[in-house]
């Protein structure tokens, strides 16, 4: 008997866990401690936008995180059921916590294509800085100067929208850019 782990993934069938193994980078053991506390947690099997937020902005007790929040769902949504099931949560919290800078930056970059078209406007870069700075206390004149800064940096053929292409390769070939991306307010150097 003992405490094995099939017996603790009594909830978990095997196929889903041998996706779960597959889609992740957690052992067994992990995913099923993951499991566990989910379920403890969300009862139902799925976490809402408002549970969602209530948990992210904890994180940030300075500003209003929960515009960045609702980005941050929406991005781990694949579904676009407006909920998270364990799946979808779990495969995020892999990507966000043990992918590779790849497989990080392409997941920022559906954060920052709002509409799911491909690229990243204007607007859109706009809007998901603004949200991040308001999650720190930053004020919208930061925000705006920040995104365009950054826009400029980033749109390396200058046709007004970011690609997944373009994304990924200025912020893994300037470190500067990156950091702007994920710190509010960080300089970018020439």
């Amino acid at each position: 008997m003992g405490n094995s782990s099939s017996g603790k993934r009594k909830n978990l069938r095997p196929e889903v866990m041998s996706d779960l193994l597959e889609a992740t980078r957690f052992s067994e053991q992990d995913i099923c401690q993951w499991h566990q506390t989910f379920k403890k947690d969300f009862p139902s099997g799925q976490l809402n936008i408002e549970q969602f937020k209530d948990i992210y902005v904890q994180h940030f007790p300075n500003g209003d995180a929960s515009s960045f929040a609702e980005h941050v769902f929406r991005t781990f949504d694949k579904n676009k059921d407006q909920y998270l099931d364990f799946r979808e949560f779990l495969t995020a919290i892999s990507i966000t916590a043990h992918g590779d800078p790849v497989e990080r930056l392409r997941w920022a970059f559906r954060m920052y294509d709002i509409d799911g078209n491909g690229f990243v406007s204007k607007e859109e870069c706009e809007e998901i800085i603004s949200a991040m700075n308001r999650g720190l206390g930053g004020t919208a004149a930061q925000s705006s100067l920040w995104a365009k800064e950054i826009f400029l940096r980033v749109d390396l053929d200058h046709d007004g929208r970011i690609s997944e292409e373009e994304f990924v390769k200025a912020a893994r070939n300037e470190a500067s850019v990156l950091t702007s991306m994920e710190q509010p307010g960080s300089r970018l150097e020439n």
